[in-house]
């Protein structure tokens, strides 16, 4: 790092009071290990319930010895030495046990989805160097066509209810692996994040401390137990006495999950993957009353989660937006007032939590002034400890620090600022920071413009070329059903928001968006814009004359469309000042007239231009050689 940047962190004068009923986080509660911490809780709450699935239910007494028995068929198998254990089940209490299992044994262990591509659980699998895989009996088989030459597969169905299950009670410092997640990164080929019991228990004691979480809440998950968005559910039900509701929105659909929220009686929901699902189920005047928090994270928080959250819920929810990411747990969040005046699109994410610092740098790693935009940077000791097996990624993103001590400074890839209020935006992936024709553009800024209309459900804004390598705005978007907007309205609606070079190029209509196994959109499965005439207000009128034809001939090819009617906008085609010089080059060799660049604004249809070019050849030509042109023109 050069230069000393400007600290942000939490402090008592700075981070927003706990919630009501908070309990203090200890730092004894954090050097421990999760299996500790957990066996503290059945001894406290051995009666309630842990895991809700369905109709089944298993208590914290019954989780603890399904854990117990796991771990003793791990330790009989593989000794005591820290290594990989993968785990192969569906999105139900079994996978809980053998993942507390698996951290009594002092292993770390690998969560996999048996619902995601072979050939990924498979890389996975022989990445992590696995000598054993944990699976049931409903995943065995592919279990057992993963497992790498030599590996064994140990089936729970098949450990008997008799077996020992007992607590192990091995000595695990904070500091052991406990997980590895495995993310993708920009190439799609995944990384296994490290991650200890000291950031395990730091993330799972954030909301008890921040949220007022604590026995009796009802956590709902509904997405897969292998991913990096569980950890925080997971830990923070399991260490502070709630209850992990599961709800497999991906096998059972959206359509029932009001009900299930309903029936369950969830008090506490994270929202972000599911809500688009959630929000259209719902009728207006719906609420659900049980729901007391609602936690927004996972990507970007814009103004429209924020009002429709507070249209299905009473008003002492808690409607928070927070940022985190798999490196670094939990690292900022923000209280949204119940009854403040949204003004911005993208809602803060607030103020670091305890134990997080947070560093905007510019490319250089300089740090940026508030109100600027930067990459968002973290100075903790409750982070990974890097990548498996990468140490050129770890390298590129986790440095020391460089004060000394035990903390490290993580890279985390995302575009941020803080505001004059002291309050952290986020701006998105750096990722996603385009440049377009010498422009800086934050796709987040587009995409909040483009939620802001009615009839936009979903946006996601990206840089794709042209040929000839131009780059231009494409936006994606979905509508509500029967809303489906024209171009022209989108551009007119935007044009009054953003200035011109911000405006989208081209506009991708889907019936839904492609998602991640996250919830986030999968950009990198977002279709390109195709060579039809976009959707415009004004219908289609072939060239009526020579010249037209010949004017729409060279749109068409300069626009890259396979039709251009003659009272069609340059601008609602795509256009832009670059192309619209390619046009006026076409136009002064084509008719040896000259017209200026401006006229393609001033004048933006071919029937105009047309109009146009006979006049720039009237001043040129003489009335007699115009007089003869015009006739030929109209035959």
């Amino acid at each position: 790092m050069s230069g000393e940047p400007e600290r942000r962190t939490a402090s008592a004068n700075g981070a927003e009071p706990e919630a009501e009923g908070a309990v203090p986080c200890r730092e004894g509660e954090i050097e421990t290990s999760v299996p500790d911490r957990f066996e503290e809780q059945v001894r406290l709450h051995g009666g309630l319930i842990a895991v809700k699935c369905g109709d089944f239910a298993i208590t914290y007494e019954e989780l603890n010895a399904s854990a117990n028995r796991v771990a003793w068929a791990l330790l009989d198998r593989l000794g005591e030495g820290e290594e990989p254990v993968p785990l192969l089940f569906g999105n139900d209490a079994a996978m809980v046990a053998a993942m507390l299992g698996a951290l009594k044994a002092g292993k770390a262990y690998v969560p996999l989805d048996p619902d995601i591509p072979s050939e990924r659980t498979g890389y996975v699998v022989g990445d992590s160097e696995a000598r054993l895989i944990v699976t049931d009996g409903q995943n065995i088989a592919l279990a057992r066509q993963t497992a790498p030459d030599g590996a064994r597969v140990v089936n729970v169905d098949d450990l008997a209810a008799s077996a020992a299950d007992g607590d192990p009670r091995l000595p695990i410092a904070p500091d052991r692996l406990a997980l590895l997640m495995y993310t993708s990164g920009s190439t799609g080929r995944p990384k296994g994040v490290m991650l200890t019991h000291r950031t395990a228990l730091r993330d799972g004691r954030v909301p008890a401390y921040h949220y007022g979480l604590q026995p009796g809440d009802r956590c709902a998950q509904t997405g897969s137990l292998a991913l990096g968005g569980f950890l925080r559910r997971l830990y923070s039900s399991l260490l502070n006495g709630a209850t992990l509701c599961l709800y497999d929105a991906k096998k059972r659909g959206l359509a029932g999950l009001v009900d299930w929220l309903r029936a369950e009686e969830i008090t506490m929901l994270g929202a972000r993957a599911v809500f688009e699902g959630l929000t259209a189920n719902l009728k207006e005047g719906e609420i659900l009353p049980s729901v007391r928090h609602i936690s927004f994270g996972g990507d970007v928080v814009y103004r429209h989660h924020v009002l429709q959250a507070r249209r299905f819920t009473r008003p002492e929810c808690v409607i928070q937006s927070n940022l985190g990411s798999t490196e670094a747990g939990s690292i900022a969040r923000y209280t949204v007032p119940r009854d403040m005046e949204l003004r911005e699109l993208v809602m803060p994410v607030g103020r670091p939590l305890p134990g997080m610092e947070v560093l905007i740098l510019d490319e250089e790693r300089h740090p940026v002034r508030d109100g600027q935009v930067g990459e968002i940077y973290v100075r903790s000791r409750y982070l990974s400890r890097g990548y498996w097996r990468r140490p050129d990624l770890t390298g590129r993103a986790f440095f020391p620090d460089p004060d000394g001590g035990d903390r490290r400074i993580y890279r985390t890839g995302d575009l941020g600022m803080f505001g004059l209020d002291g309050l952290l935006r986020h701006r998105g992936r750096a990722d996603f920071q385009l440049k377009i024709r010498g422009y800086t553009i934050q796709a987040g800024d587009v995409e909040a413009a483009m939620r802001e209309l009615e009839d936009v459900t979903e946006a996601a804004v990206t840089g794709q070329e042209r040929t000839g390598g131009m780059k231009r705005l494409v936006a994606h978007l979905t509508s509500p059903p029967g809303m489906r907007p024209t171009v022209t309205s989108l551009r007119q609606a935007l044009a009054r928001a953003l200035p011109d070079y911000m405006v989208p190029a081209a506009f991708v209509f889907l019936d839904e968006m492609p998602k991640t196994p996250l919830g986030k959109i999968d950009r990198r499965a977002l279709p390109p814009p195709g060579t039809a005439r976009p959707e415009l207000a004004n219908p289609f009128v072939a060239p009526r004359t020579p010249i037209e034809e010949a004017l729409a001939a060279a749109w068409r090819d300069v626009l890259e469309l396979d039709e251009v009617g003659v009272n069609d906008s340059f601008l609602d085609l795509g256009g832009n000042s670059l192309l619209a010089a390619r046009v006026i080059n076409r136009i002064r060799n084509e008719f040896v007239a000259e017209v200026e660049v401006s006229s393609m604004f001033a004048k933006p249809t071919v029937a105009a231009q047309a109009v146009a070019v006979l006049q720039a050849q009237a001043s040129s030509l003489g009335p007699e050689a115009v007089s003869e042109l015009l006739k030929r023109t109209r035959q």
